[in-house]
């Protein structure tokens, strides 16, 4: 998909606009030690065409992960990390492993789908004895990601919507693509109206309570529905909260085949700001 400049300035203005109405007891900031930033990094580099994992693979000299945790690092939003990495990392990818010691990270071994590696994100926070109220969960492919949209999605939490007090928030992007739905033999089924429409990214904000409700609440479903919750945002969203949207970044873009890799490498190969 692609995105122009303006639609992505409109999203951010917007945004801005929205926060600053909100009555100042919501938009007072959180309490660094209050929040962790997950690092999801346990992907495989399979759709990458890449022979190792995803976190390992390097941009100007550095690992996709090491990136990540700089934006993360640089927000200053959180005052715990942690990051999921591969089973057998130590022998596979060792170099991730220092890239989460000098983040001062607590690493723990991701799960087989990118639900698992969350849940085993938070367990790791519960067994290291740290009591955080939010969490942002961040995609280590979305290396990119500037400080500005961890702020954003911060902020968002805790703010009030016609539908109640927003514990979930999720950065995106205006489509600017036509979009097309179509069956199992590739006819066209309707084409959704772009102005509704927007691109995922991360980081994504939650309320750790209502988090673990939600997940909760997933396990409890049967597995043909619980497989179509594809993010956190999704497992909210199916437990009746209001998930609240904010502007994201066009940096912000997924690592995922050989293309992103080589646009990565274009934009970031020479020294990151």
């Amino acid at each position: 998909m692609s995105f122009t400049t303006n639609s992505v300035t409109a999203e951010v203005n917007a945004q801005n606009r929205f926060v600053q109405n909100q009555p100042a007891q919501n938009r007072q900031c959180k309490d660094p030690s209050r929040v962790a930033v997950i690092v999801l990094g346990a992907g495989s580099g399979t759709r990458l065409g890449e022979p190792i994992p995803k976190a390992a693979v390097r941009v100007q000299g550095r690992t996709l992960l090491d990136h990540a945790l700089q934006g993360a690092r640089e927000s200053r939003v959180a005052g715990h990390v942690v990051v999921t990495v591969p089973a057998e990392c130590e022998s596979l990818c060792p170099e991730l492993l220092e890239d989460a010691r000098r983040a001062e990270a607590v690493v723990t071994v991701g799960g087989d789908t990118r639900t698992a590696s969350v849940v085993a994100a938070l367990d790791a926070l519960r067994e290291a004895e740290i009591a955080v109220d939010y969490v942002l969960i961040h995609d280590c492919a979305r290396s990119f990601t500037p400080p500005e949209v961890y702020h954003r999605v911060l902020e968002g939490l805790g703010t009030r919507v016609a539908t109640g007090t927003v514990r979930a928030v999720i950065p995106v992007l205006p489509v600017v693509d036509t979009i097309k739905t179509v069956d199992a033999s590739a006819v066209v089924t309707g084409t959704p109206a772009r102005s509704s429409m927007r691109a995922v990214q991360t980081p994504q904000g939650f309320e750790v309570s209502a988090l673990l409700a939600a997940h909760e609440r997933s396990r409890a479903l049967p597995p043909e529905e619980a497989e179509l919750l594809t993010d956190d945002a999704m497992a909210m969203e199916a437990a009746g909260e209001p998930v609240l949207t904010v502007a994201g970044h066009e940096d912000a873009f997924k690592v995922t085949t050989p293309m992103d890799l080589k646009v990565a490498r274009a934009l970031f190969g020479g020294t990151r700001p």
